[in-house]
């Protein structure tokens, strides 16, 4: 599994993040899953987190992606948190596994990792936002204990994206 371990992204990884999340845009809206659109993610949004992208390469390819800093988004000012919306929290943005690597715990992996980061940070919660037209994600986070917050609507969506948030407890 040592192949498999999650490294910061560089920004030499830049053209490879975005190809991996047209290819889960393309995955996704052929399961009718309107998750991403043609608006988003872009290689500007991916240019401006790249220092906060960790991915993950099997085999010499990209299988998975996450962006993990604090920067909310503005419409999560309207979501009533379980903490203080000005806390630190750790946001997850743009978490990505391959189409041909699901199923194989990649995500699951990148949000332990996430809680890791967290601690290591001294950042007590995580929030973040999962499609609500897309079951399988929001049951991840669900069944990793992140509890509903909320809900937010995004920019050319048709439906609204479930805000999640866990606050973590030491030990």
């Amino acid at each position: 599994m040592n192949d498999a371990s999650i490294q910061q992204a560089s920004p030499a990884d830049a053209e490879a993040i975005i190809q991996l999340l047209a290819d889960c845009r393309q995955d996704m809206l052929a399961r009718g899953i309107r998750q991403w659109v043609a608006q988003y993610p872009t290689l500007q949004a991916v240019w401006a987190d790249i220092a906060d992208t960790f991915v993950v390469r099997i085999g010499g390819r990209l299988a998975a992606t996450v962006a993990l800093n604090e920067k909310g988004e503005r419409e999560y000012e309207q979501v009533r948190w379980l903490t203080p919306f000005h806390q630190r929290a750790l946001v997850v943005h743009r978490l990505a596994v391959h189409p041909a690597f699901q199923r194989r715990e990649l995500a699951r992996r990148l949000m332990q990792f996430a809680k890791q980061l967290a601690a290591q940070r001294g950042i007590t919660t995580i929030r973040l936002d999962g499609f609500s037209g897309n079951p399988a994600a929001l049951a991840l986070y669900e069944g990793m204990g992140y509890a509903r917050a909320g809900e937010v609507f995004f920019p050319h969506r048709d439906l609204p994206f479930v805000c999640f948030e866990k606050v973590l407890t030491s030990g």
